[in-house]
């Protein structure tokens, strides 16, 4: 591992919570360097509907799916050479304003 391999680890960031009370409330957060090897996001166009949204000045796009009875999101942008992507079972609110915390 070189020095750029190093920071590039370090720079990369995940996190999830789950509610210790009702286990279906959860989200996860990953920021990750964009790097030039082809990265690449898959999407479910089956049973989600998209729609293109602002975080801060970045273009994202939020995907809406209710899956069980209860309503999840995912929420991807790239922001200063920064992949984000929240993915979680909470209200649209709380994945909004997390996003903003972090953009």
């Amino acid at each position: 591992m070189n020095g750029l391999d190093k920071v590039i680890e370090h720079l990369n960031h995940a996190h999830t919570y789950v509610d210790v009370n009702d286990k279906n409330i959860f989200y996860y957060v990953d920021c990750s360097v964009i790097q030039d090897y082809g990265q690449v996001e898959t999407f479910d166009n089956e049973h989600t509907v998209y729609e293109r949204i602002k975080i801060g000045t970045a273009g994202a796009t939020l995907g809406t799916s209710n899956n069980g009875g209860r309503t999840g999101y995912v929420l991807v942008w790239e922001k200063d050479g920064i992949s984000h992507t929240i993915i979680g079972k909470i209200p649209r609110e709380e994945i909004l304003k997390i996003a903003e915390s972090i953009s």
